[in-house]
C-alpha cells in the first residue's frame, strides 16, 4: 500500500500477528470480512493503536479485483 510492505507502514501491528499466520496469510484473505483484524493475537500498545488505526484507514479504500495479479520482473545483467 502506498508502495510500501505492511512492516513498513505498521511494524507494531505485525509484530502482534504470529509468524505462522504472517508466513500463509494472503491479501485477498485478510481483507475477507476484515480477517487481519482478528489476526493481531498481542495486545497492542499506544503505538500499535495508532498504526492500526491509520491502517485501517488505507485497507478500506483497497478493493481487489478477481483478475489475477500480473508480476513482471526485469532481468538485471
Amino acid at each position: 500500500m502506498h508502495g510500501c510492505c505492511l512492516e513498513d507502514l505498521a511494524p507494531n501491528v505485525v509484530k502482534c500477528v504470529p509468524l505462522r499466520i504472517r508466513k500463509k496469510r494472503t491479501v485477498s484473505e485478510a481483507l475477507q470480512e476484515h480477517t487481519w483484524v482478528s489476526d493481531i493475537k498481542k495486545a497492542l500498545r499506544l503505538l500499535g493503536l495508532t498504526e492500526y488505526l491509520e491502517l485501517w484507514d488505507m485497507v478500506s479504500e483497497v478493493n481487489l479485483s478477481d483478475m489475477d495479479g500480473i508480476h513482471r520482473w526485469k532481468p538485471e545483467p
